[in-house]
């Protein structure tokens, strides 16, 4: 029996420093990921994209995204605010657009229980802004969702006229349309 007590007395400090080094479960709470579609996207661009050579663009662009569904368990995540910002050179020809931006945003999530309601995931990342839409690459920074990857779609709707307007006089610089898809994880 004396053997028998030692052996526990060895195995129990390190059964108890494995659970303790063991990786946790995310909170029950909070979703693996979330996939959205559709709501309404807009972009502005300083000081707008010209036929006049690429020049070094500043843009921000935002919208609510809806048709939320969780990847995984948790409370269901039904929408998202969402505003972005970057910086690339950009021109109306030859080819329209942004081909390659530095993007940084943040997503407010709507619903998801308590560990995702009303909380920020910021995001960074690169971006490529064409005259049909963008495409937005990057990776969760903080807040809910931390370290799992962000694809989000946009489309735009394209007017032919005000852009080769906005192009000859003084740059396009505004595009509305809606939101294609928004993946985190």
């Amino acid at each position: 029996m004396h053997a028998l007590l030692k052996k526990a007395a060895v195995a129990l400090p390190a059964a108890a420093l494995m659970v303790a080094l063991a990786p946790t479960a995310a909170s029950a709470d909070e979703p693996l990921g979330v996939r959205c579609t559709g709501g309404n996207a807009q972009l502005s661009a300083k000081p707008g994209l010209t036929i006049i050579g690429s020049k070094q663009q500043t843009w921000t662009g935002e919208g609510v995204t809806t048709g939320c569904k969780n990847v995984g368990s948790g409370k269901a995540v039904t929408s998202a605010i969402v505003f972005f910002e970057g910086n690339g050179k950009g021109a109306c020809v030859p080819e329209f657009g942004i081909p390659n931006a530095d993007l940084n945003g943040r997503i407010t999530w709507n619903g998801g229980g308590p560990d995702v309601e009303n909380k920020v995931s910021n995001v960074t990342g690169t971006s490529k802004l064409t005259w049909t839409g963008a495409n937005f690459t990057g990776v969760v920074t903080d807040g809910p969702f931390k370290g799992k990857k962000v694809n989000a779609t946009a489309s735009w709707d394209f007017d032919l006229i005000a852009a080769a307007g906005g192009c000859f006089l003084g740059g396009y610089t505004n595009a509305i349309g809606t939101w294609d898809s928004l993946n985190i994880g």
